[in-house]
């Protein structure tokens, strides 16, 4: 469990991730407020709040969380990059064809 400190600091990165992965989405697009609006609410839930842990996804006792707004999906991949589930490589690939 982070605290306020770590979590405002993550919140100013998932928020720089954001930024980034719309720039370089380029003429592919990506909504972008709808994702800068849950930065706060998503690095304390994942950071401070919710039950997981990286190491183990697949605990049975772990949280659950449920994201219905499609446009804040740019602000779960950067939560989940600050909470150890993806990596830089992850985010960078985000609109980009394999």
């Amino acid at each position: 469990m982070k605290n306020i400190s770590e979590i405002l600091t993550a919140a100013r990165q998932i928020r720089s991730d954001i930024i980034d992965m719309t720039y370089r989405a380029g003429r592919n697009g990506a909504h972008i407020g709808g994702s800068l609006s849950m930065c706060e609410i998503l690095a304390t839930l994942y950071l401070g709040v919710m039950k997981v842990d990286p190491r183990n996804p697949l605990d049975e006792n772990r949280d659950r969380f449920v994201l219905s707004k499609g446009h804040g999906a740019l602000a779960l991949y950067c939560a989940l990059k600050q909470a150890g589930f993806l990596t830089q490589e992850d985010l960078d690939a985000f609109k980009k064809d394999s």
